[in-house]
């Protein structure tokens, strides 16, 4: 029973890394965006 609980914590905190790099991404990417429309006014 230990052993499937620690199975879950970790399935856990993958899929919170995983969510946590798509959010950077997706900040990353409408920062860039804004950037670029910003140098080519």
């Amino acid at each position: 029973m230990k052993i499937f609980s620690s199975v879950k914590k970790a399935i856990f905190l993958m899929d919170l890394l995983s969510s946590r790099k798509i959010f950077f991404l997706t900040i990353f990417r409408m920062n860039r965006d804004i950037l670029l429309s910003l140098s080519c006014k």
